[in-house]
């Protein structure tokens, strides 16, 4: 939802206000200058996300995982109705009111674009969700995830290129090297 809300408010303002400067501005007035902390608040997320996929894969493998997905109708009204709340809480921070909100020409579209945004994040969380579960089931049964020979490859090149074991001295390994004769 964080994820649409936030595309969605970017390409609102982009599609208003196609200069920049302009766009700029609107954005300092109208209490949007945390875009600039979007990369981070998108990693926090993104961590999040990964962390719920895990857990997800860890309840499958030990349950069998048999959650009821959400339904459709959340990730479509929810967005639009944060999108609507995020702007009021923006505008009354920024200037203290909440005069002029809705009046406001990237409110309506912003509000429009979450729509589809939302049936985006509902597909991809739906198949994210499936493959967190699938990993889960078969670490459970213990047999091997079926990968494709592409991913394969570029699994063992970054695995090889990462965790490539540094060689050790030989007197690390407690063996004494050989040395001139007594």
């Amino acid at each position: 939802m964080f994820g649409g809300t936030e595309v969605a408010h970017w390409l609102a303002f982009r599609l208003v206000y196609p200069n920049p400067y302009e766009r700029s501005q609107v954005l300092q007035h109208t209490g949007h200058a945390y875009f600039a902390w979007l990369p981070l608040l998108g990693g926090i997320g993104s961590a999040f996300l990964l962390s719920a996929l895990v857990l997800h894969g860890r309840d499958a493998a030990s349950r069998g995982g048999a959650v009821a997905p959400a339904g459709l109708s959340r990730f479509a009204l929810l967005p639009p109705l944060a999108f609507a709340v995020q702007e009021h809480l923006e505008r009354l921070i920024s200037s203290g009111t909440l005069l002029g909100v809705v009046l406001e020409p990237t409110f309506m579209l912003g509000v429009v674009l979450t729509l589809p945004f939302g049936v985006v994040a509902y597909l991809v969380a739906r198949l994210l969700l499936g493959v967190a579960r699938r990993v889960g089931r078969v670490l459970r049964r213990g047999g091997s995830l079926h990968v494709p020979r592409s991913a394969a490859i570029v699994g063992r090149i970054l695995l090889d290129f990462s965790f490539a074991q540094p060689r050790l001295p030989a007197l690390a390994a407690g063996h004494g090297e050989r040395g001139p004769p007594r």
